[in-house]
């Protein structure tokens, strides 16, 4: 039987630091018989097995001791102590056999045998006692070793006090004993941890001094990230999947990544089974540092002989010096290959020497071309597309000539667009209609407005057709001044008819109506010239005397509900409607009436509801007005919802409110608890706000006061731990 292959580089552990799982599997594998051997076997050995048994006597078969058969039962070779002990334990050492590699052939022929042979061999198993030793028997055995308890309690730079007193803890256990049977364990640990205790010290005070110097370990309040973990103690991201962890940001930023913090102590207990002490995690990190000094090596080595093969290219393909390296994208190609080996170094010579050719061959055309514009008096002609399609030398592009007579026919349109321009810009100004120019209108407020591919941006004008004629030529310039005419006088139109309508409403007295919104019709006239102006003061007139007459309808209803001793402004369908001039004055009263009575009753009912609430409250001693202060948002609308509006019944009022009083007095047990066990430590709430976990315990009760109490208790010691302890911090 096997060991599950997540474990088969776990180092075996036993005693205290073994878990219960290998126990179990260690029983296990001494338990198996051969028949299970034989099923794994191939069927040409099970074959050669039965047929030599056959040839066995049968006392021989009986004779044979049950050590004999074990010593000659093959075991898997993961499973065997030696052949660990020779392979070399954990991850790492899988990865160092590159190095053992480099020794001689000789060295590894002579080698090659004896792992074998410690592979094939099993440790001696010594058979199970006939009755199980009591506990006293092993409690002698343990106090009769020193050395052992010694080992135990001795501080090590992988177990911080926790852990030490957790294997205390285990071992008792282990030894089903109870804390007055391992009082000297304790007794030696409190001495350890504090050397103020001198002489005999009693069981309570033993286990009092452990617990605060548990309480003071940092380890259990620390936190590492994953990096930390891999590097300092040399564990796995698969041994780290089963611990619980925090996750903080690595910026502060809403787009920075999340960090996995895992606790100290949890990471110092994976990295103690799996290690041991600290002098094997020394030599773990001291061959880490090896090899990745000789992976360095390596790779220095490597990329110096790339560097010599890019040399040789480079020289081969004409591109010696310094600056044959600097040529675009080609940079990065020759730093992928001299830093990662990406790519080969004739192909990227031969690649680099093209790209020169092109260059080359871009600032020759750029030349030519420069010249002949010179000529043309085109020089800062340069950056139309014309001329950068002709540098660029794309497939199927222009000849010089042609790329010439392109600038030029460009260089034509935009002088002839800004001609037009200029020229309708003018005519604009002389007739008055500057208003009508683009650039007035341009959300920049400039003269050339919005510029797309050299053509200024028209689309904003209000004048029809001087946007294609400006850009394109379309259209003329008398066309484009009569559409700025025709627009410019129907606006002056649309002026006049507006201070002509508001001339006529000032002086009838009805200017709050000229407006749109309130005058519709005003709209039309304005715009669309429908109607006159007589019809406007005739609608304005109209308007005035409804309002008049509700407001006056409005004042005669507020007179009689005031002697009726009703509410003026009541807002009822029935007296909006009277005041509208749609319903009668009866029915506008009956239902100010009725609503009046209605809201009597329910505030009758309301406060009968509320006096029957505090009453009962009041007999159970629970005062309502001072604990609805305390209730959250859900008892206060259930309390409403029964006074207000009797959507609830009495029964769930009182249960929220004394849902309320007993939380209130949970808070005030809990605060005071607190108090009392920090005034203990020597503490107090006021000291201990910042507390991680305070509020949340005080209000919600989350957490327990006694981890308060230690967190408060470990800030306090952490600037400076006991004498004693310093000795376990890691």
């Amino acid at each position: 039987m096997s060991r599950p292959q997540r474990q088969h580089k776990a180092p075996l552990r036993f005693g205290t630091f073994a878990s219960e799982e290998e126990v179990a599997e260690t029983e296990m594998f001494q338990e198996d018989s051969e028949e299970e051997e034989e099923r794994e076997m191939p069927a040409r050995r099970r074959a050669a097995q039965r047929h030599k048994r056959c040839w066995r006597g049968e006392e021989e078969e009986e004779a044979e001791s049950e050590g004999e058969r074990s010593a000659r039962r093959k075991k898997p070779a993961k499973w065997n102590p030696a052949a660990r002990a020779t392979d070399g334990e954990g991850e790492e050492d899988d990865s160092s056999s590159e190095s053992e590699g480099e020794s001689s052939g000789d060295e590894r022929v002579r080698t090659a045998p004896a792992q074998r042979r410690a592979r094939k061999s099993a440790p001696f198993v010594p058979a199970p006692p006939a009755e199980p030793r009591s506990c006293s028997d092993m409690l002698s055995l343990l106090f009769a070793c020193p050395d052992l308890i010694e080992a135990l309690l001795a501080p090590d730079g992988l177990r911080s006090i926790t852990l030490v007193a957790r294997d205390a803890a285990h071992l008792a256990i282990a030894l089903c004993a109870h804390s007055s049977e391992m009082a000297g364990l304790w007794q030696q640990l409190a001495r350890r941890c504090d050397p103020a205790l001198t002489g005999s010290v009693t069981d309570a005070d033993a286990l009092t001094a452990v617990r605060h110097a548990i309480r003071a370990d940092r380890a259990r309040f620390e936190r590492i990230n994953t990096t930390t973990a891999e590097g300092e103690y040399r564990v796995t991201r698969k041994e780290l999947q089963g611990l619980s962890y925090e996750t903080y940001r690595s910026h502060h930023t809403f787009w920075a990544s999340t960090v996995k913090m895992f606790c100290k102590l949890d990471v110092l207990a994976i990295a103690h089974r799996k290690w041991g002490h600290l002098g094997v995690l020394e030599e773990q990190r001291a061959a880490a540092r090896e090899r990745s000094a000789r992976a360095k090596e390596a790779r220095q080595g490597k990329a110096a002989q790339r560097e010599e093969e890019m040399a040789k290219a480079l020289a081969a393909a004409g591109l010696a010096g310094p600056g044959a390296r600097r040529r675009g994208h080609m940079a990065r190609q020759i730093k992928a290959y001299l830093k990662r080996g990406e790519g080969n170094a004739a192909a990227i010579a031969e690649a680099l020497r093209k790209e020169g050719e092109e260059a080359r061959g871009r600032q020759k055309r750029h030349t030519a071309l420069l010249k002949r514009l010179k000529e043309e008096g085109l020089k800062h002609e340069v950056w139309r597309s014309a001329a950068r399609a002709f540098i660029a030398g794309r497939p199927g592009g222009q000849t010089l000539e042609q790329a010439v007579a392109a600038i030029r026919q460009a260089n034509a349109e935009s002088e002839a667009l800004v001609a037009r321009r200029t020229s309708i810009t003018r005519l604009f100004i002389e007739e008055g209609l500057q208003a009508y120019l683009p650039e007035e209108y341009s959300r920049y407020h400039s003269w050339d407005g919005i510029f797309n591919n050299g053509m200024a941006d028209y689309w904003n004008s209000p004048v029809p057709g001087l946007t294609s004629y400006v850009n394109r030529g379309d259209g003329s310039e008398e066309a484009v001044l009569a559409a700025a005419r025709a627009l410019h006088a129907s606006e002056r139109a649309k002026e006049q008819r507006r201070g002509a309508a508001r001339a006529a409403l000032e002086a009838e007295g009805l200017q709050t109506y000229d407006s749109f919104y309130l005058l519709p019709s005003l709209r039309g006239f304005v715009e669309r010239d429908e109607g006159g102006v007589e019809q406007l003061v005739a609608a304005a007139r109209q308007l005035r005397q409804q309002a008049e007459e509700q407001q006056a309808r409005r004042e005669r209803i507020e007179e009689l509900l005031t002697a009726e001793g009703l509410p003026r402004h009541a807002p009822l369908q029935e007296v909006n409607a009277f005041v509208h001039g749609e319903g009668s004055e009866a029915d506008a009263l009956a239902a100010a009436r009725a609503a009046a009575h209605k809201a009597a009753q329910q505030l009758a009912a309301r406060q009968q509801r509320q006096a029957a609430l505090v009453a009962a409250l009041a007999a159970e001693g629970i005062e309502f007005y001072e604990i609805s202060e305390e209730m959250n948002e859900d008892e206060l609308c259930t309390v409403n919802a029964f006074i207000f509006n009797a959507r609830d019944s009495q029964e769930h009022a009182l249960a929220a409110v004394r849902a309320a009083h007993q939380a209130k007095q949970a808070r005030e047990e809990r605060r005071a608890k607190l108090a009392a066990l920090l005034q203990a430590e020597g503490l107090s709430l006021d000291d201990c706000e910042c507390i991680t976990g305070m509020r949340t315990f005080l209000w919600s009760g989350a957490g327990s006061a006694e981890t308060l109490v230690a967190r408060a208790v470990a800030a306090r010691q952490a600037a400076n731990p006991p004498p004693g302890l310093r000795a376990y911090v890691v």
